[in-house]
C-alpha cells in the first residue's frame, strides 16, 4: 500500500497549521487547520479549516484564501519534496455537524426517559 499521500497530507497539515497561526490574524475568530486531503497525483490538496464561531466561517475563508499561493511558495522553499500540491482552503463542517447530531441525540434521550 502506498502511503505517500497520507504522509504528504500529514506534513502539509502540520506546516499549514503553523503558518495559519503565525501569519494570519483572525479578529474575533478561532481558526484551525483540521485536516488536509491530497488529491490526484499530488497536484492539489484541500486544507480543511474549522472556525469558531461557526457563523463566521465565510469571513475566515475570505481572509485565508488570498494566502493560498503564498503558503504554496513557502512550502516549495521549505520542504525538500516534489511536487508540492496546490493548496485550496475549504471549511470543515464535520465538527459542526457532529455537535448537531449530539444535540439531537441528547434531546431524544431526555424525551424518551
Amino acid at each position: 500500500m502506498n502511503y505517500r499521500k497520507e504522509r504528504m497530507a500529514s506534513l502539509l497539515r502540520d506546516e499549514l497549521s503553523r503558518m495559519v497561526a503565525e501569519e494570519i490574524e483572525f479578529k474575533g475568530m478561532f481558526v484551525t487547520v483540521t485536516d488536509v486531503v491530497v488529491q490526484g497525483d499530488l497536484d492539489e490538496a484541500q486544507a480543511k479549516i474549522s472556525v469558531l464561531p461557526s457563523d463566521r466561517a465565510d469571513d475566515a475563508l475570505a481572509i485565508v484564501r488570498p494566502f493560498e499561493h503564498r503558503f504554496h511558495g513557502f512550502l516549495v522553499r521549505k520542504l525538500n519534496i516534489r511536487p508540492i500540491p496546490r493548496i485550496r482552503f475549504v471549511i470543515n463542517h464535520g465538527p459542526e455537524k457532529a455537535a448537531e447530531v449530539e444535540k439531537k441525540l441528547m434531546g431524544e434521550d431526555t424525551l424518551g426517559n
